[in-house]
């Protein structure tokens, strides 16, 4: 299929009245994995105009029209069906930019789980915290309470294999706030210098802490493939 943008919404379904989350593919702008949220500013040729696709409702499997709404090269709304064609779509107006991504980032700081905002940081080695240092994500403060590292299995760095460049320079933090308890990971790709911190439940028992590999999905922790969990501290 090749490199696509995405866009992500919800609209209720006309049918049944459900609230359906979409996820639309496109191949109309860049092409460079885009992610357009509500609110984006995703057409840099500040047009107007509606954005259409069929999706069907996953609980009555009615296949809709939905049209988003691009208003000044932003994405203002989702509208279905007929909804488009009834109005104009210079009468709309913009909206607060990022304001899906900032109602998101609102929802995860309030439940202290999830990915916080990227950043960017130079070339050299990540610095690593210690036991009683405190370190902030998702707007809370965090006392660290004990210091992991991800680290390759001995047999991914004797093979060679190209699973090792994917690899990203990590610590592993178990945290407290509170009565809030988390594990913090602070991860940081060795092409794209950006690094990337997850809070996530406090699931490292005795077992897990020598090898736990499995979904990126949910709240829990998940440890990069190919590697084993080493305590530092």
């Amino acid at each position: 299929m090749g490199m696509f943008d995405t866009f992500w919404g919800k609209y209720k379904c006309p049918s049944c009245g459900h609230t359906v989350q979409f996820e639309e593919q496109t191949k109309r702008y860049e092409c460079i994995l885009e992610d357009f949220y509500l609110g984006d500013y995703v057409d840099r040729g500040n047009r107007n105009y509606f954005y259409d696709f069929e999706h069907e409702c996953p609980v009555c499997h009615t296949n809709n029209e939905i049209y988003i709404a691009i208003r000044r090269g932003q994405y203002v709304g989702v509208y279905v069906g007929r909804e488009s064609s009834e109005m104009e779509i210079t009468k709309l107006e913009n909206i607060e930019d990022g304001y899906a991504r900032r109602r998101a980032y609102e929802h995860i700081c309030e439940r202290k789980l999830g990915y916080d905002n990227p950043i960017k940081a130079d070339d050299g080695p990540m610095d690593q915290k210690h036991v009683g240092d405190h370190i902030t994500a998702l707007k809370t403060q965090w006392e660290i309470l004990e210091v992991y590292k991800e680290v390759l299995d001995d047999d991914v760095l004797n093979s060679g294999r190209f699973i090792r460049s994917f690899y990203e320079d990590n610590y592993i933090y178990r945290v407290i706030s509170g009565e809030d308890r988390r594990i913090i990971a602070v991860r940081k790709h060795d092409f794209t210098h950006e690094i990337r911190t997850k809070v996530s439940m406090d699931d490292l028992s005795s077992e897990l802490r020598t090898k736990y590999v499995g979904s990126e999905e949910g709240d829990m922790f998940v440890m990069q493939s190919d590697c084993k969990l080493v305590k530092i501290e």
